[in-house]
């Protein structure tokens, strides 16, 4: 129960430390919607960077366990803090001291309930659905049991190959955990999934020129009709794959759009 806790706060904590990286990134950046940016950014630097050092780890045939991964993660996070705290630029995130709510975000509220109901779900239930349960989840317990990549043979060969990332984010809460944490493991897909709320509000703003009104509008407008989607809110806490890569698919178009 204690190494429980203890693997849900060391998630929690594992996010927040990229928040530099994010403060980093948007430096140069003069747009008035990098705060909301910068958190949007969040779980994907945290869980695109966690996977990616558990790749390299599997690749290069050192065994996953907290040390392995969250050493270099932890020195990834010290050098982002190095680099923003030397950072000459004034960043639009702290240009003022006072944090001003714009009126329109009262009309997100629903959207953020929904949020909240879907990572509640995430956390409350169990894998259930078929490929959670006959690809992705038995790909994530065998890499916690065998501590490096699934090797890609056997039968299931062609299900071996798909990409990595969420299983490897599995595997890495069932590490934490010492038992497969199923609960845990909902929450990081069902975060990058709820990632698609304030990135479809960010590019419905860009989409539209023009004054800020009708800019927040459209970005209003996008983020409602994600959230009351009915087949967003069915899969978006289901562990599948396919919402979280949609959040970064938005990521990609909205820092296109930013160019």
């Amino acid at each position: 129960m204690f190494q429980t806790l203890i693997a849900w706060l060391a998630v929690a904590l594992l996010i927040v430390m990229i928040y530099p990286w994010t403060r980093v990134l948007l430096a140069q950046s003069a747009a008035d919607d990098q705060r909301l940016l910068a958190y949007t950014l969040l779980p994907g630097l945290a869980i695109g960077a966690l996977t990616l050092i558990m790749f390299w780890l599997g690749l290069l045939g050192i065994r996953y366990n907290a040390a392995s991964v969250g050493l270099p993660y932890a020195a990834l996070c010290l050098l982002g803090f190095w680099l923003w705290t030397r950072s000459v630029t004034v960043s639009p995130l702290t240009s003022s001291a006072h944090i001003r709510i714009p009126y329109h975000v009262l009309y997100l509220i629903p959207a953020l309930l929904v949020a909240a109901a879907i990572l509640f779900n995430a956390a409350y239930w169990p894998f259930s659905r078929d490929d959670t349960l006959g690809i992705y989840q038995p790909f994530a317990q065998m890499m916690a049991d065998s501590r490096t990549l699934v090797p890609l043979t056997g039968a299931d060969s062609l299900y071996r190959a798909y990409p990595m990332a969420l299983p490897l984010a599995y595997a890495f809460t069932y590490i934490l955990s010492g038992w497969e944490n199923e609960y845990l493991a909902r929450v990081v897909p069902a975060l990058l999934s709820v990632g698609c709320l304030p990135a479809a509000y960010l590019i419905g703003r860009r989409l539209l020129p023009g004054r800020s009104g009708a800019q927040n509008l459209a970005g209003v407008l996008s983020a409602l009709i994600i959230a009351f989607t009915p087949t967003f809110v069915r899969w978006a806490s289901s562990g599948y794959v396919d919402l979280p890569m949609a959040y970064f698919w938005a990521m990609t178009v909205l820092f296109c759009l930013r160019v």
